[in-house]
């Protein structure tokens, strides 16, 4: 059984230490997509290059949105 994606945002708030790194929201529950927000579009690239089930939301380039297993 997956982990619940509520517990999985709280989790990334308390885990991530990406610089500039602000806060994570559930974007999608039934998509199990978590929003990763930073104060810059060069930190949100920077967490964005490191995996493959991440993606810079296009109108909001400081969001990295990630999709969870």
């Amino acid at each position: 059984m997956s982990k619940d994606i509520n517990d999985m945002a709280r989790d990334a708030i308390k885990m991530t230490s990406d610089p500039g790194f602000g806060r994570c929201t559930v974007e999608s529950a039934e998509g199990r997509i978590l929003a990763f927000e930073f104060d810059t579009t060069d930190h949100a690239r920077r967490f964005c290059s490191r995996s493959s089930n991440r993606r810079i939301v296009k109108d909001r380039q400081t969001t990295v949105l990630a999709t969870m297993p």
